[in-house]
């Protein structure tokens, strides 16, 4: 699959996203620039703008990726549609795609909006332009998404998986054979 075409001021960078029992692997770009919102506030000169978010997006996978990439330090990811004191990069919606009807969470985690955006908040204004030359210049295979998240984060499971008890449990292990 040849890339994307350029767009001016933004960084493409490819990631695959790991297969699932429906769908196998598949390259997943993300466009990076400088943030550079029409109301500035403090946080932006360390500030990234990333469009293309995965729907399952986590701020541990945006640390993941770019300690991958040898990128900056990642202090924290403002993702579309949340309320922050520093960004505004989306309204916030009154009532939400994953809650059902009395307001209890269908999910065990935010997804979010296929192509939604995020802006990534380094330590410090030398992280945000590492990771920035980072993207332009790998040319390696693409990260997969998601590898190289701790083992101590808790990130819940998606699909069927989050249905089934781990695999060490010896009711299970009877079941599957």
């Amino acid at each position: 699959m040849s890339p994307p075409a350029q767009i001016p001021d933004y960084a493409i960078l490819p990631i695959t996203l790991p297969p699932t029992p429906l769908v196998g692997a598949a390259t997943h770009y993300l466009y990076l620039r400088k943030h550079a919102p029409k109301q500035p506030a403090p946080d932006d000169p360390r500030s990234l703008f990333v469009v293309n978010v995965p729907v399952d997006a986590q701020t541990a996978h945006f640390r993941a990726l770019f300690s991958t990439i040898d990128g900056g330090r990642v202090e924290k990811v403002i993702f579309e549609g949340e309320a922050s004191s520093t960004f505004s990069i989306g309204k916030r919606k009154r009532g939400r795609e994953d809650e059902d009807e009395d307001g209890g969470k269908v999910w065990d985690r935010q997804l979010r909006q296929s192509g939604s955006t995020a802006v990534v908040v380094f330590v410090d204004k030398s992280s945000r332009d590492l990771t920035i030359k980072a993207a332009r210049n790998f040319s390696k295979k693409s990260p997969v998404w998601g590898a190289g998240i701790s083992e101590d984060v808790n990130i819940p499971a998606l699909g069927i998986s989050r249905m089934l008890p781990p695999p060490s449990c010896s009711h299970f292990h009877s079941l599957s054979h």
